[in-house]
């Protein structure tokens, strides 16, 4: 034996797969009748262009705290579809249901075990330490989902970002993404980034970084509109900590007790 590992809960039939040495992606990804079960298998599938459609569901990067879903450049992500559990598969973005930010459709977590406690970060022990990823020259898109449950408390570089990383040189644009309960040994709790943001038309909700930026912190240029801060912490910039140029618009920041 050269290769253990001990799990404490169900694989998923592609984790499963994978372990086997088989076919990761069964599928091909092309219909709704043919979706990915595994939205890891959808991103290495894509090249710059393309659509990843997400249906409803909650979606983990995988099995090891150090994994996240890593963007492709000129790939965007769109959630919130019903997917297959629709009487009628969506077939054009306009068919999505309207955005809920209270229970969007679709989540990316970074809770591997699903026994996130209902205190705030209760049981995080194992969560991963960020669920997506933007490497440095990547330009892209997520639209309508939630990313939740990332945990960025280990050395570096595993310390910011708890929901999302942005490397250098990238350029990445939020719409419609709920930030809710991530957090960072350093800075920005659900976002940390180097690069460009544009955020529109989204919320943080009960993020937390030890150091600077609740919600998001940046050294690149930030553009937001239309967008709620709530019950984010840090020590400095409880929801946005920004050293680059930020431009803010029509958005909300409150503070509730964490």
């Amino acid at each position: 034996i050269d290769d253990l590992r001990v799990y404490n809960r169900a694989l998923s039939d592609n984790e499963i797969l994978r372990l086997a040495g088989g076919a990761p992606c069964p599928t091909d990804g092309t219909t709704w009748d043919t979706a990915f079960r595994d939205l890891q298998c959808g991103l290495s599938a894509a090249t710059s262009g393309d659509q990843i459609w997400i249906g409803e569901g909650i979606y983990k990067p995988g099995s090891n705290l150090f994994q996240s879903f890593v963007l492709k450049n000129g790939v965007t992500l769109f959630g919130g579809f019903l997917g297959l559990t629709a009487n009628t598969k969506e077939t054009a973005l306009s068919q999505r249901p309207a955005f809920n930010a209270a229970s969007p459709l679709v989540t990316l977590t970074g809770d591997l075990f699903g026994n996130d406690g209902p205190a705030a970060f209760e049981d995080y022990g194992e969560n991963t330490t960020r669920v997506v990823v933007a490497t440095a020259n990547t330009a892209a898109t997520m639209d309508t989902l939630r990313i939740r449950g990332g945990s960025a408390t280990r050395d570096a570089p595993f310390h910011a970002g708890g929901g999302l990383r942005i490397f250098g040189n990238a350029n990445v644009t939020l719409n419609s993404v709920v930030f809710l309960g991530n957090r960072a040994s350093t800075d920005g709790g659900a976002v940390a980034s180097i690069s460009p943001l544009q955020v529109s038309a989204s919320h943080f909700i009960s993020n937390r970084a030890e150091q600077d930026g609740g919600a998001i912190a940046i050294t690149g240029t930030l553009q937001v509109a239309g967008t709620v801060f709530t019950g984010n912490f840090a020590r400095e910039g409880g929801a946005v900590a920004a050293r680059g140029p930020a431009k803010v618009q029509g958005s909300l920041f409150s503070l509730q007790q964490m």
